[in-house]
């Protein structure tokens, strides 16, 4: 209709890495000639279904999504008995998140209006697995699986409100 929508996106696609990854990866001669270009890139899977109302008073989006992020590199250092270093074999992990935004936008007076935005997600450690260093040394390493579980670093809800007001001036 003239004020509602409705949309549907996806994509599926990737990125680079973060710079600390980048770094960590590309720190030594060996690490160059042995890291692979797909070891640099994340791959992202999103899909999202979108729903807009639009009035002169009232403005609402509702946007269900779900985001798949795969091939996040897990980097480590630990110590050798002689205090030098060594990395174990990096770990490739994956997160999903599913959630739905909303953003909302209402029209008090000619003047003043209040926007309102919000993200209510769950986010998961689909694949998540590290390394734990015990005493110096590689030999009793252990891999540690923590797929499954809440991923850290990912808010379950994030709200912003923000009045305006503006002049004819």
């Amino acid at each position: 209709t003239d004020n509602q929508a409705i949309y549907v996106r996806l994509s599926d696609g990737g990125k680079s890495a973060d710079v600390n990854t980048l770094t960590s990866l590309l720190n030594t001669q060996f690490n160059i000639e042995n890291t692979k270009e797909s070891d640099l890139k994340q791959k992202i899977t999103q899909y999202e279904i979108g729903y807009k109302y639009s009035s002169n008073k009232f403005k609402l989006f509702l946007t269900p999504f779900y985001t798949k992020l795969g091939n996040v590199a897990n980097i480590l250092y630990f110590r050798n008995a002689d205090n030098t270093a060594y990395a174990p074999p990096v770990q490739f992990n994956s997160f999903t998140t599913k959630g739905i935004e909303i953003e909302a936008d209402v029209k008090l007076s000619d003047n003043f209006s209040v926007r309102a935005t919000s993200v209510f997600q769950n986010s998961v450690a689909t694949t998540y697995t590290t390394w734990i260093a015990n005493n110096n040394g590689p030999a009793d390493d252990k891999l540690l699986t923590f797929s499954g579980n809440k991923a850290g670093g990912v808010p379950p809800v994030m709200f912003n409100i923000a009045p305006r007001y503006t002049s004819d001036k």
